[in-house]
């Protein structure tokens, strides 16, 4: 959104695909936004963002960090190009503190990680500690993309209360269930190797997608929404097409009558189909029974699923 000054790709070094990364969000993103989006590329080791400057034509932002202050000082910025590549600053840092300082330095909005061999070693702790800063200070920011270490921190936090309370975090979960209802998340994946394995994966979502499913784990399905044709559509009038407002993607949402979903979609990064089915049970007052009736549908749904991918075959 306009409110995002900048956007940064938390990078190993190691990462010449955050590097083309930063590229193409710069630009695209620039094509329709009225103040242009600041891109930078924070990552570890000042020779590393040096050498990817260098190859890239980014602008090499060389930096002062007081352990003390805990702030950057930028002594040098080094241009590689004229051309919108060098819009792109590239920062270096010797260790999570510097890189904590130059999200405060560039008000860093929105960022991601990119590859990294040894992610925990920087991405991760950087991105954790400022949105945590940012929490603290009242600074809006939109850091997704390691929110595990903010939530541990949280975590802690909640387990000292209610603790406090005499209460552990499992009997006050467990309560909230009561109240609201029971929830349960199960996966199911399957392998499906090589070109060969990619065209099955495709076969299967076409075929959901041309033929639809009526019922899962003996629940009817009552909603198809196809992200990647941004539709959704009651399969008992499939004619009569609603428009979805999301980012189009390879994702296929089944909405059974009681209010558990089933998703659909093969993974970007490995050979495999996945199936998510977020399971719901309305509150009862018998948590004990709300959990017999979610397992119990899930296992009907898992198993239905497996019968696909094995016909898949």
């Amino acid at each position: 959104s306009e409110e995002t000054e900048c956007f940064c790709f938390l990078a190993g070094h190691e990462s010449f695909a955050a590097a083309e990364g930063a590229i193409k969000i710069a630009l695209n993103a620039n094509k329709v936004r009225v103040k242009p989006l600041r891109v930078i590329l924070n990552g570890l080791g000042k020779d590393a963002a040096y050498i990817i400057s260098r190859i890239n034509g980014f602008t090499y932002v060389k930096t002062a960090f007081d352990p003390y202050s805990e702030t950057v000082t930028v002594l040098e910025e080094k241009p590689f190009s004229k051309g919108p590549r060098a819009d792109v600053k590239c920062y270096g840092s010797d260790n999570v503190p510097e890189g904590v300082a130059i999200m405060k330095l560039e008000n860093v909005g929105v960022s991601i990680t990119g590859n990294s061999t040894n992610p925990t070693r920087f991405q991760h702790p950087v991105a954790g500690t400022y949105k945590k800063w940012c929490q603290e200070n009242g600074v809006e920011t939109d850091v997704r993309d390691k929110d595990g270490v903010s939530a541990a921190a949280l975590c802690a936090e909640m387990t000292l209360y209610w603790r406090s309370q005499g209460k552990s975090l499992l009997q006050r979960l467990e309560e909230l269930f009561t109240q609201f209802g029971y929830f349960e998340d199960r996966s199911i994946s399957r392998n499906f190797a090589g070109a060969s394995g990619v065209a099955t994966m495709k076969g299967i979502m076409a075929r959901l997608r041309e033929e639809g499913l009526k019922s899962l784990g003996g629940q009817k399905v009552v909603l198809i929404r196809d992200i990647q044709t941004s539709t959704s559509y009651d399969p008992a009038n499939p004619a009569d097409k609603q428009p979805v407002d999301l980012p189009k993607s390879n994702v296929l949402q089944f909405f059974l009558e009681n209010g558990t979903v089933v998703s659909a979609r093969p993974s970007g990064t490995e050979p495999k189909i996945k199936f998510y089915v977020n399971s719901v049970v309305p509150p009862t007052g018998k948590l004990a029974e709300a959990k017999a009736t979610s397992e119990k549908l899930c296992d009907a749904i898992e198993a239905e699923i497996n019968g696909i991918l094995d016909a898949a075959k």
